[in-house]
């Protein structure tokens, strides 16, 4: 099959693992004056929000509507206050029985999709499996004021090692712990 004009070819297949290219565009102008603009981009360079901005600020600048400047005031990299005050939406409340279950809380909802999936694929008890979770600190870093204008991603990554046999039968408290360490 022949290269359309003005496209490069590629004809060696992508690297895998550590070698994967962070930022790609490909910007293409068909025979019929139609265009398409293909834009990859790893999330450890940022989140697809910030992804959706940088297309829209491109195709702002290029149809000749001017862009804000990008905030450069690093002083909103520092923590933020902690001021204590009560919030009785998030009191939790004791159970009514000693017999009434506990409410769902976020290490069911990550340990048991991966208990019943180990179990359903049928690994042996002895192989070791990671155990890893990514979540997206960029608000709670940066504050709502830096967050649109920053386009970084801020991910932390979890990750622990066990045994198949620990993720189907150790207690979901255990896997949370050993989670909570990785952190």
């Amino acid at each position: 099959m022949a290269t359309p004009p003005g496209l490069t070819p590629f004809d060696s297949p992508l690297p895998q693992g550590e070698n994967f290219p962070l930022f790609g565009v490909q910007f293409t102008l068909f025979a019929n004056q139609a265009a398409s603009l293909a834009v990859s981009l790893h999330h450890y360079v940022s989140d697809v929000q910030r992804l959706f901005d940088l297309i829209h600020s491109w195709s702002q600048l290029h149809r000749g509507v001017s862009i804000g400047m990008p905030l450069l005031d690093c002083s909103w990299l520092v923590p933020p206050p902690n001021p204590s005050f009560h919030h009785p939406e998030y009191t939790v409340a004791a159970p009514l029985s000693p017999n009434t279950p506990s409410t769902v809380d976020s290490k069911h909802l990550l340990f048991r999709p991966r208990r019943v999936i180990t179990r359903a694929r049928g690994v042996a008890k002895d192989v070791s499996v990671k155990c890893g979770m990514a979540f997206n600190e960029q608000s709670a870093l940066l504050g709502s004021a830096a967050e649109k204008s920053y386009m970084g991603n801020v991910n932390m990554y979890a990750l622990f090692d066990a045994t198949a046999g620990d993720i189907v039968q150790s207690p979901i408290a255990s896997l949370a712990q050993k989670s909570r360490q990785a952190v």
